[in-house]
C-alpha cells in the first residue's frame, strides 16, 4: 500500500539534526500543522530493525500515517531514519540500545529548537523496542511532558529476546517440546551474553549455541551475530 499524506492541513519539512555524543547526523521528516499557534510535539521512535524515518514494512508506512493523523490533531510529529539508514549517517549493525536512545535524545533537542513547538509539552511515542529507548531517553530527559508505548516489552530484555530468538529458530513449525528445549537453550546463551565480561569457557558456549541456531535458520544469522560480542 502507498500511502499519500499531502495534506492543506500541514507541511512536511526534510530535516537533519546532529547526535554530536555519537558524531553522526540523522536526517527526519518533521509534519507541522498550518495554524499559528505553538504545538504538541513528539517524536515517533522506530523499533527494532534497520528502519526508515516511516517504518516501513512491506509497501506499509505506519509513522507516515500516524504522523499524518497527528499533524491533524495539531500535533507536530518528528520521525526519522535510524542510523546508518536511508539519508542518516552512522553505523546501525555496530549501535548499541544507549546509542539509539541517544538518537532519541538528540530528536528532543531537535524539537526543542523550532519555533512552533510548545517546549513545555514534547513527548515521545515509541514502537515495540523504539519504547526500550523511549524510556531510556525520557529517564534523561528535562521537562518531558508523557511518553506513549506502542507494543513495548511486558518483561524484561532478556525474556523477550529469548522468547523472540526460540520463535525464529523454530519458525512455523514447532511443537512445545522443541519450543521449550530450546527455550531453556536461549536463556542459558543470555544469561551469558549479557554480562559485562566473558571468559573463554563462556564465549565458546555461546558462540556454539549461536552456531547451531544458525545452522537451523540461516536468514537470521545477523542477529545472532550482534548478541555474541
Amino acid at each position: 500500500m502507498t500511502f499519500n499524506n499531502k495534506s492543506s492541513l500541514y507541511e512536511e519539512v526534510d530535516v537533519s539534526f546532529d547526535n554530536t555524543e555519537s558524531g553522526i547526523t540523522l536526517a527526519g521528516t518533521l509534519t507541522i500543522p498550518l495554524t499559528k499557534e505553538k504545538h504538541t510535539a513528539v517524536v515517533l521512535v522506530s523499533g527494532s530493525g534497520p528502519n526508515d524515518r516511516d517504518s516501513t514494512f512491506l509497501e506499509h508506512k505506519p509513522f507516515a500515517i500516524i504522523a499524518d493523523y497527528l499533524a491533524k490533531k495539531g500535533i507536530i510529529a518528528l520521525r526519522f531514519d535510524k542510523r546508518g539508514v536511508g539519508d542518516s549517517t552512522g553505523d546501525y549493525n555496530t549501535a548499541t540500545t544507549e546509542d539509539f536512545a541517544g538518537d532519541v535524545s538528540a530528536a528532543i533537542e531537535c524539537l526543542r529548537s523550532l519555533k512552533e513547538v510548545n517546549t513545555n509539552n514534547i513527548g515521545l511515542i515509541g514502537h515495540s523496542e523504539g519504547g526500550l529507548y523511549t524510556l531510556i531517553a525520557a529517564s534523561k530527559a528535562e521537562d518531558l511532558a508523557f511518553i506513549v508505548l506502542l507494543a513495548g516489552l511486558a518483561a524484561s530484555g532478556t525474556k523477550n529476546a529469548s522468547a523472540v530468538f526460540t520463535l525464529l529458530v523454530n519458525e512455523d513449525n514447532c511443537d512445545k517440546q522443541n519450543f521449550d528445549a530450546d527455550k531453556k537453550i536461549f536463556d542459558r546463551f543470555f544469561d551469558i551474553v549479557r554480562q559485562e565480561s566473558l571468559t573463554q569457557e563462556e564465549k565458546k558456549e555461546s558462540l556454539k549455541i549461536a552456531e547451531s541456531a544458525r545452522a537451523r535458520q540461516k536468514k537470521n544469522a545477523k542477529i545472532f551475530a550482534r548478541y555474541v560480542y
